[in-house]
């Protein structure tokens, strides 16, 4: 944590210019150049997103598709019903539903372009089917809550709202907050301590070679 505290001089002189006084103030401020990035990280915070409205996010996100049957209005047993995926309860319906995702082309006709076998291609959009499925469950479940990300620090700031996810804004995004702030703070001349090193997992490159690695342990042919 940065112990230094910045400290602050005021001076004024006065000069009489015919018959007017002119007063001139010159303030000096000395503060210490180093900037702990756990304090920038601190001034950072996530908070409910109100600008949104009453926007969804499924309307925000590509991908989203689907349609909302009540489960009531199947002609199939309750148990049945109870063991489709997309069974839950909707906080905004307040009843019990059935949530059903769209198969995506343009993710199918993507693995196959890229070389994927039809069966790889269709058990990697069936996987993407039930995880956009599990999200759209989990929203109308809980409801959905848009959050804000954001924060200042020594008169530089940075932030991003429609997030549509909490971990994902508290986790993610306010370090990416936190280091667009460090940043601007380096460029006026302050030096910022304990700043973490890009992980090069994280880089493009580091991500396409993932991406090569993950794709050799697939059949690449029909």
């Amino acid at each position: 944590m940065t112990t230094q505290t910045e400290q602050s001089k005021t001076a004024t002189t006065t000069i009489r210019t015919g018959d007017v006084l002119v007063h001139t103030t010159v303030t000096t401020t000395v503060e210490p150049v180093h900037v702990d990035f756990d304090d920038i990280l601190a001034a950072v915070e996530v908070s409910p997103d109100d600008s949104m409205g009453s926007e969804t996010p499924w309307d925000w996100c590509d991908g989203y598709v689907h349609t909302v049957k009540m489960a009531s209005l199947f002609d199939e047993g309750r148990d049945t019903v109870d063991q489709r995926r997309g069974y839950c309860y909707s906080d905004s319906f307040r009843e019990r539903i059935v949530i059903t995702a769209q198969w995506d082309d343009d993710l199918y006709r993507w693995y196959r372009d890229n070389g994927a076998s039809k069966q790889v291609t269709r058990e990697m959009v069936a996987l993407s089917l039930r995880k956009r499925l599990a999200q759209l469950v989990k929203w109308y479940a809980t409801d959905w809550q848009w959050w804000y990300c954001g924060g200042e620090y020594k008169g530089f700031s940075d932030g991003v709202g429609g997030i549509d996810d909490y971990d994902y804004a508290h986790d993610e995004v306010r370090r990416e907050c936190a280091e667009n702030i460090a940043h601007q703070l380096e460029q006026a001349g302050y030096i910022v301590a304990g700043r973490p090193t890009p992980n090069p997992a994280d880089t493009r490159e580091q991500k396409r070679d993932r991406f090569r690695r993950n794709r050799t342990l697939f059949s690449w042919t029909d």
